[in-house]
């Protein structure tokens, strides 16, 4: 933990795993897990397909992210692959509504503001009438209020 991985922690996993024929290499610190593909191309570093980090706030989902990338079962089935692709989607989905978290919540709070609206629910909905934001983006945020 707080050691941090280096280059060379990079190259030593992969290098291990590419002498025994091992496609997927795991290289932590306690503190970030990371998924190597010897099967790609380039610099260690660069053949990263997957990271968790823990950090304190997101400590849950790290945990599920990490569990279902460590289930015994998809690697004994060859479901590994599969896995790896639903937590990478997974990944990029919080990613996607973090971004319209920070991008359209305000839109919508100004909406709110501006005609002194009693909810930011009906804010949003007045914003989506108004073309501020899209109907998705609108119950991106409204999940997150209702959760």
């Amino acid at each position: 933990m707080n050691v941090g991985l280096h280059d060379k922690d990079y190259q030593q996993v992969a290098a291990y795993a590419g002498s025994k024929g091992i496609r997927w290499a795991l290289l932590t610190d306690g503190r970030v897990w990371v998924v190597i593909d010897e099967h790609m191309q380039g610099p260690y570093s660069e053949r990263i397909v997957l990271k968790l980090e823990l950090v304190q706030n997101a400590a849950g989902v790290f945990a599920s992210d990490l569990a279902a990338v460590l289930d015994a079962a998809s690697w004994t089935s060859g479901m590994f692959e599969t896995r790896l692709s639903d937590v990478q989607q997974a990944q990029q989905k919080r990613r996607d509504e973090a971004q319209i978290h920070s991008e359209k919540r305000p839109i919508v709070e100004d909406v709110q503001s501006e005609y002194d609206i009693s909810s930011f629910e009906k804010a949003a909905a007045a914003a989506v009438r108004m073309r501020l934001i899209t109907e998705a983006e609108r119950d991106v945020l409204l999940g997150a209020v209702q959760s």
